[in-house]
């Protein structure tokens, strides 16, 4: 399981494979890449454990920085559909998020994923868990990016700019979005 191979590994490890990823992604003129994954469930994260994860992520975000590529922590607040309640998201899946912002986390990327104790609608599509849990609650003060809105019509582009998002990723047609 990833909690075997990153936590033998440990901080350093992480970083060091993110300095060096970002390395290679500069070399091709890129600075700014969609990672690491802050979550603690779903698919390619650094651990089930909220402590592991923070430490884990916070390693890929110093990797990153160092060779001058911006990471984008992914997916708040949960990677899939959740049915916690918003305290048991503070207590568990929002501390890893916590822990990035306080380590000046510049972008946050948000999930497609339910959160029904926040609002039964996408994450990265509602007001209440974008501005006011993320920027509001939490303090994040930096770029706010989109789940990939490649298959979503124009109307939801403009909910996903209302919400809070400050960067929409692959909006699907952008004339259509431009007209809404």
């Amino acid at each position: 399981t990833t909690d075997n191979i990153y936590n033998k590994s440990g901080d350093a490890v992480v970083e060091n494979y993110a300095s060096s990823l970002a390395l290679n992604l500069t070399k091709f003129g890129v600075n700014f890449n969609l990672a690491p994954c802050a979550n603690i469930d779903g698919e390619y994260i650094f651990s089930t454990s909220e402590k592991s994860a923070s430490e884990l992520a916070v390693s890929a975000l110093k990797g990153f920085s160092s060779k001058g590529v911006i990471p984008a922590v992914k997916h708040f607040p949960v990677q899939n559909d959740s049915s916690k309640t918003l305290d048991e998201l503070r207590e568990a899946e929002l501390t890893t998020f916590a822990s990035a912002i306080e380590n000046k986390a510049d972008v946050i990327m948000m999930s497609s994923a339910k959160v029904s104790a926040i609002e039964d609608t996408p994450s990265y599509l509602s007001q209440r868990t974008v501005t006011e849990l993320l920027v509001k609650e939490m303090r994040f003060d930096g770029l706010v990016v989109s789940a990939d809105m490649s298959d979503s019509e124009a109307q939801a582009v403009v909910s996903a700019i209302n919400a809070g998002n400050n960067l929409i990723l692959c909006p699907a047609d952008i004339e259509a979005t431009i007209e809404a």
